[in-house]
This record gives structure tokens, sequence and C-alpha cells, in this order.
């Protein structure tokens, strides 16, 4: 996690310089980073992995946008929530890990709602499509648990 923790720092000092093709290549590295180990990640923190995770996909959506690559920023949400997705329906998961994806989950929902609220005009329809499904399929999953909007 340490790597991603300095990936993700040197990663933000590009985008505060609006650097954001070098950003771009940070936050994918930090990504990377956190995919490639995540059993590990979620068996020992599943909170600080999925927070990485998202993190990772949100500050990738947001260089995308200021780079004015909304396609692109949009299938960062998109690729989250299908990761998270295949946890559950992939993975018995304990219950702080259960809960963590939960969060997450939440997390990504009002972050994805937020960008679309702002970016719907420009998008194509199928990342619409994708944010409606997903939309759905949480709604699905949790059985009213999470209020979507």
């Amino acid at each position: 996690m340490d790597e991603w923790k300095q990936l993700i720092s040197v990663g933000n000092k590009y985008f505060s310089s609006e650097n954001y093709v070098s950003a771009l290549s940070v936050y994918q590295r930090s990504l990377n980073c956190i995919v490639a180990d995540f059993p590990k990640f979620i068996r020992h923190d599943p909170h600080s992995a999925i927070s990485a995770l998202l993190v990772s996909h949100f500050n990738l959506a947001e260089a995308f946008q200021r780079d004015k690559r909304l396609d692109e920023a949009s299938q960062q949400f998109s690729a989250a929530f299908y990761f998270m997705k295949r946890l559950l329906d992939v993975c018995s998961l304990g219950s702080e890990a259960s809960e963590a994806l939960l969060r997450g989950c939440q997390e990504l929902q009002f972050e994805w709602t937020f960008f679309i609220s702002n970016n719907a005009k420009r998008l194509a329809a199928l990342r619409l499509q994708e944010f409606a499904t997903a939309k759905t399929s949480l709604g699905d999953l949790f059985g009213g648990q999470m209020a979507l909007h």
C-alpha cells in the first residue's frame, strides 16, 4: 500500500500543476498497483483496499475530465463498478469486507451521479446507459439498503 500512496502523491502533484497527461499516467500506475495486490489488501484491510481502488478510479476520472476526455472519465466509474460487482459475484467476503464494499458502492454511486449530472449533455448515450444499468444493478444487489438518486 505504501507504493500506491507514493504514486497517488506524485499524481496529485502533476494534477495540481495541470499536467494532466502525466497525472493520468501515474494514476493508472496507482490503479495497477492496487489491483495487482487487491486480494492481499482486501483480506488485510478491506476498507483501505476499496478506498484505494476508488481513489485511483476517481483521480483518473477527474484528470480525464480536466483533459476534456469525458467518455474516458465516465469509463473509470464504470470500470470501478464492474470491479466491485465482480467481487460481490465471485467472492465470499466476510462481514467487514462486505460492509466496506457497500460503503464503496455508495461512494461510487454518489461520485458517478455527480459526474453525470454535470456532464450528461456532453456524454455519449452509451455512457448514460452504463450509468442507468449500474444504478439498477446496485439497487438489486443491496435490496433497498442503498438510496439511489
